[in-house]
């Protein structure tokens, strides 16, 4: 009986807390597919960090390592042209690179089973900053 009391007191001391306002960090939620933030400090000069996560919602797990590991993707300056940057992410559907400021497009491709896995995504480098990308793999 005493101890019922003690968890009820505890309850109505801690029931009280809004834990509805709690924000997931980017990138942990579906909603955040196909979007980038920039974040202050991370670049050098004219040149800036980038920092990708994949994400699908072809599983219950956002970071499916058998939707996300090992995509291919390309890195293209779209105010410049030149030549078009190379990659793969790792097996938790990371990368990085450090580019030139300006606007770029990113293109991902790949073959998940039998699905097919296309996505782009135009984003915007700030030299001195890092810019963080979360993109849909989207595979059909």
């Amino acid at each position: 009986m005493l101890l019922t009391i003690m968890l009820m007191s505890c309850g109505s001391k801690w029931g009280g807390i809004d834990t509805s306002s709690y924000e997931l960090p980017f990138c942990e939620e579906f909603t955040d597919a196909d979007l980038y933030e920039v974040e202050e400090g991370g670049g050098n000069g004219a040149s800036g960090a980038v920092e990708g996560r994949l994400v699908t919602d072809e599983s219950d797990d956002l970071h499916d390592p058998n939707y996300i590991a090992d995509v291919e993707y390309t890195l293209e300056n779209t105010d410049v042209g030149g030549t078009q940057q190379q990659g793969q992410t790792d097996r938790e559907g990371y990368f990085t690179e450090v580019l030139g400021e300006g606007n770029w497009l990113l293109k991902l491709s790949a073959f998940k089973g039998s699905l097919d896995c296309l996505n782009e995504i135009a984003f915007r480098v700030e030299g001195g900053n890092t810019t963080v990308l979360c993109i849909d793999v989207h595979c059909e």
